[in-house]
């Protein structure tokens, strides 16, 4: 058996059970019910959930985007003042250690963009300006850090499979469904 031969057998148990979740998380309830209402905590209220459309969602992508360039434009001059600061050199050498490091700061630093909007409010600034929130599949409290993470980790393949969302009734692509999360509109006027 030739390397592609072999790769394929070993990701078929994989393969099999990604798409077993998908199928089973096909069915998604219409009403969510919340006992985390912000003006009264005894009070349960059903919410009436409008999925994301995938064009604002993109939308907020771009919105993000702009924003992770600034804040990878301060720490790359971050970087390179520290690397000059030790090493004497105007740039990082792409063979040192302290390169690999350098990527491994900046990968952190966006990982904890992400990860500190979406659990302090749900949304970052991108999604904010369409309107959109991340909460919990079950619930329609912000996300836990392990969501957080795992859609970090998860957004490659769901942004590489971005239009898989269209195959779906709710428009949720493989890193929700994988971190049992949802992208929500919100209605307008509302800032939470």
């Amino acid at each position: 058996m030739n390397f592609k031969s072999q790769l394929l057998v070993s990701m078929l148990p994989f393969l099999n059970g990604l798409f077993s979740v998908i199928i089973y998380h096909l069915q998604i309830a219409p009403f969510i019910t919340s006992t985390n209402d912000r003006h009264s905590m005894n009070q349960t209220i059903q919410y009436r959930i409008q999925h994301s459309p995938i064009w604002r969602r993109f939308a907020a992508i771009m919105y993000d985007t702009f924003l992770i360039a600034a804040i990878s434009m301060g720490y790359g001059a971050i970087g390179v003042a520290i690397s000059r600061w030790l090493s004497g050199a105007n740039t990082i050498d792409t063979t040192s250690e302290l390169h690999l490091l350098f990527q491994l700061g900046w990968l952190v630093v966006v990982v904890g963009f992400f990860c500190f909007f979406w659990m302090k409010a749900g949304q970052t600034l991108g999604m904010r300006a369409w309107r959109l929130k991340i909460v919990k599949e079950e619930t329609v409290d912000t996300p836990s850090l392990q969501q957080c993470l795992g859609r970090c980790a998860l957004a490659p393949i769901g942004l590489s499979l971005f239009f898989i969302g269209f195959l779906r009734s709710d428009q949720q692509c493989i890193h929700d469904v994988l971190t049992k999360t949802q992208v929500i509109l919100l209605p307008k006027g509302s800032y939470y």
